[in-house]
């Protein structure tokens, strides 16, 4: 049964994703903050109301000076004056004639503040009555010993707590209202964001799909935002150079090679069929020259291998330590028996350096046969050292090159007006290859 893929959400959907869980994280705390640090801070504030109305009222009764009921503003602080053993002394208005609201007592200047779900019930078995104290409801309670003159007495002070409830009501109704709708903005404002960011990307994207091999000189466009998206772009182009430029130099490299490739093995079809049809009274001159055609396509099938191998950077062989001024004592030496030029080999430095062998006989040999092949007598080859490079001079007294053609004569399958014939211009691929190795 064949796999089905998941899909994958886009880089524009992933962040706005993750932006809306960051950002609900840190309102989510937010909030729970600010509902704990608002209830903190009314409960102090009514614990303080509570703490100072108990020390006045203390003070009071220590003076011998509390009257019934005992005077207040409002009723959110009830007062309670309690002698041993269930006495009520006096009361604040509201809870007059009712028992003690807690069961607490204290000795004369001590004090304590707590937190209580329910006062005791009122006298008759109710929980509030008109004017009198919701019993049901949760109270801090701040109390404190006192000696007056008729002995000592235990002052309650009880605050209802029911306003911290009814800001926790007022407040959670509307941070859930608020919640989602800052998450749908989050939400909003990064996709929108995004999209405007990422909208070069996809210009990109679409252009370099409809990039292939024929259409290799068009380009991805490029924001101009000085960013990494534009960086991106602009990397992308001068990839798109290179790879257009090894392309034409690739075509141009196969249309070369198959035009060069046709003239031997067509001279090689010519000899035999000529011969089938008329065999030659000179055997051995034919298969002479069918021998040097071959060696001629032999000697340009090996070098056309020698560049691609160097055009995808790999090694015919080892590279070693080796000494450049040997090879090129013995590439003169053989040069010279076979020609009948002069070879003047002078200011040989001597030169060690690791390379693959076989690469640098080929450099020097095709240079020195160069250097033959255009010079009327006479080819000069010099090895200098200059810094950490060493340079191998080849000089003749030919015609020259001419400045225009210093650079195009190390191109491959390049042979200047005066030696176009390939008896005496060879393959076209010596210097290339000499650039190769030296590279």
């Amino acid at each position: 049964m064949p796999s089905r893929g998941r899909h994958r959400m886009g880089v524009r959907a992933q962040t706005t994703t993750l932006a809306v869980v960051v950002v609900g994280l840190a309102v989510s705390a937010v909030m729970a903050l600010l509902v704990l640090t608002a209830r903190g801070s009314l409960t102090s504030q009514i614990q303080n109301n509570a703490e100072a109305r108990m020390r006045d009222i203390v003070l009071l009764a220590q003076a011998g000076s509390l009257s019934q009921p005992i005077p207040g503003k409002g009723e959110d602080l009830l007062v309670q004056v309690v002698r041993e053993p269930s006495t009520v002394v006096v009361s604040s208005a509201s809870i007059e004639g009712q028992g003690p609201l807690v069961n607490v007592r204290m000795q004369p200047g001590a004090a304590r503040s707590f937190r209580v779900d329910s006062l005791n019930p009122a006298d008759g078995g109710t929980e509030s009555g008109e004017g009198g104290a919701d019993t049901g409801t949760p109270f801090l309670i701040a109390s404190g010993g006192a000696q007056t003159p008729s002995g000592p007495v235990t002052v309650i002070v009880a605050a209802s707590l029911d306003p911290v409830r009814q800001l926790i009501d007022l407040l959670i109704p509307r941070l859930a209202v608020g919640f989602p709708l800052i998450l749908l903005v989050v939400a909003w404002t990064v996709w929108v964001l995004t999209g405007r960011a990422l909208r070069p990307v996809e210009a990109i994207r679409s252009q370099a799909e409809a990039i292939s091999a024929t259409s290799l000189d068009r380009r991805v466009p490029e924001p101009g935002t000085d960013d990494e998206v534009d960086h991106l772009a602009a990397t992308m182009n001068l990839m798109l150079d290179r790879l257009e430029a090894s392309m034409i130099a690739q075509r141009q490299f196969v249309s070369d090679a198959s035009h060069e490739l046709k003239s031997p093995i067509a001279s090689l079809r010519t000899m035999l069929d000529v011969a089938r049809r008329q065999p030659p009274d000179d055997l051995d001159g034919l298969f002479e020259e069918l021998i040097a055609e071959d060696v001629r396509l032999e000697d340009l099938v090996s070098d056309l291998l020698v560049l691609a191998r160097a055009d995808e950077g790999r090694e015919v062989g080892q590279s070693v330590e080796i000494d450049l001024d040997d090879i090129v004592i013995a590439e003169v030496g053989l040069a010279g028996r076979a020609s009948d030029k002069l070879i003047v080999a002078s200011s040989l430095k001597p030169v060690r350096l690791t390379a693959e062998p076989g690469r640098l006989d080929s450099l020097i040999r095709n240079l020195i046969e160069n250097g033959l092949r255009h010079a009327s007598s006479t080819v000069w080859i010099a090895l200098e050292v200059e810094g950490a490079e060493c340079v191998v001079l080849v000089s003749d007294d030919g015609p020259g090159i001419a400045p225009a053609d210093r650079e195009r004569v190390f191109e491959r399958f390049v042979r200047l007006d005066e030696s176009r014939r390939r008896d005496d211009g060879g393959t076209g691929l010596g210097l290339a290859l000499c650039r190769a190795v030296a590279r």
